[in-house]
């Protein structure tokens, strides 16, 4: 079998960020996670009182209104009136999206408005300290939309409702706020969990963000920031030391930390994988190698679930440089997907495609 010599170029994620610029973008796992931390993290809380007031009467409060996170369930908001006391007499708790009996309960970790929300009480009792999933219709104990609560399958707005499911102990939020969760609870484990946070493998703080992080990386992909979500994370920040969410301004950062070599395990590889040589402009990816051999290079681009989603090729005719051009717009949506690169039939490159439109 021929040997193929490729010279790598670049590095190993594909970035198509037309939001914003991503942060920290040659570092990953825990290099990264230690860059968020010692960037990102507030030395400072308004403590919990003069948070949940500046929460409910500044940061969610809209035209006079103040909306629950889970359920939709929403309040109007007297002027002049002490915003908590005014919250809570008409149904509205403060959620730690972390629980505080998973290690949200001190300071400064319980005040921080990155990971609280207003939600309507019932709502937030139910919840409780469950973990986050994807909760089975026919087995959802019960749902939870505005200021209704249903004990059957909903016949209309179905992504509008929050779902429990006692059995599995799993609470789901509606469908338009999985992201924000998803990237609250990221930020909240990456800023605390050595100080506050157990992480002994096995033990309950562990466990807790084992059992959920792949459905909430899903839900970030799924339900990326929109601009209410960048602005929120920047009104927080004007209280916090200046210190938005960078998960939010930024969301392939939950990949780049938590999951840098996602999905290598899923591919046959027939050799050891190279680093990758790829880089990204205007909407194109230009694969770029080097080969000393001539024959046939071909990429595959899958989906999370590996479904193959494309296939191109080009003959390789003489030595030298060779580039492969893909043009991405009208091909992948939204998300992140994964390639591999091979030369006659011999896997030499894997990477990943963090799309964002």
């Amino acid at each position: 079998m021929r040997k193929i010599l490729f010279i790598v170029l670049f590095s190993i994620f594909v970035f198509i960020i037309l939001k914003s610029d991503p942060i920290a973008p040659t570092l990953t796992g825990d290099e990264l996670i230690t860059y968020l931390v010692d960037n990102y993290k507030p030395a400072y809380t308004l403590g919990y009182n003069t948070a949940r007031d500046t929460l409910y009467g500044v940061i969610d409060k809209h035209n006079d209104s103040l909306t629950g996170i889970y359920s939709g369930y929403t309040i109007y908001m007297q002027p002049g009136q002490d915003p908590s006391t005014w919250a809570y007499n008409n149904g509205i708790d403060c959620e730690h999206v972390w629980p505080k009996s998973m290690g949200a309960g001190y300071e400064p970790a319980k005040s921080n408005m990155h990971h609280l929300f207003p939600c309507k009480s019932n709502v937030n009792s139910s919840r409780g300290n469950d973990p986050f999933g994807e909760c089975v219709d026919s087995l959802t104990d019960r749902w939870y939309r505005l200021d209704s609560t249903s004990y059957t399958i909903p016949t209309s707005y179905i992504d509008q409702w929050a779902e429990k499911d006692n059995d599995a102990d799993l609470f789901e939020p509606r469908e338009s706020v999985k992201g924000d969760i998803a990237r609250c609870m990221f930020y909240f484990y990456t800023m605390y969990k050595q100080e506050f946070l157990d992480t002994t493998a096995g033990t309950p703080d562990t466990l807790f963000f084992e059992l959920q992080k792949e459905t909430l990386r899903g839900w970030n992909y799924n339900d990326p920031p929109d601009s209410i979500e960048v602005e929120r994370t920047w009104k927080i920040a004007n209280y916090q030391d200046n210190k938005p969410n960078p998960f939010v301004l930024d969301y392939t950062l939950v990949d780049r930390a938590y999951f840098p070599n996602a999905g290598i395990d899923k591919w046959h590889i027939k050799n050891n994988c190279s680093d990758k040589s790829i880089f990204v402009t205007s909407g194109n990816i230009h694969f770029s190698f080097y080969s000393t051999h001539t024959g046939r290079a071909n990429i595959r681009i899958y989906s999370l679930s590996g479904r193959e989603i494309d296939n191109i090729y080009k003959t390789i005719n003489n030595k030298g440089q060779h580039y492969i051009n893909y043009r991405v717009s009208g091909k992948l949506k939204n998300g992140v997907y994964y390639y591999i690169l091979d030369m006659n039939s011999n896997n030499i490159q894997l990477g990943k495609i963090i799309y964002v439109k």
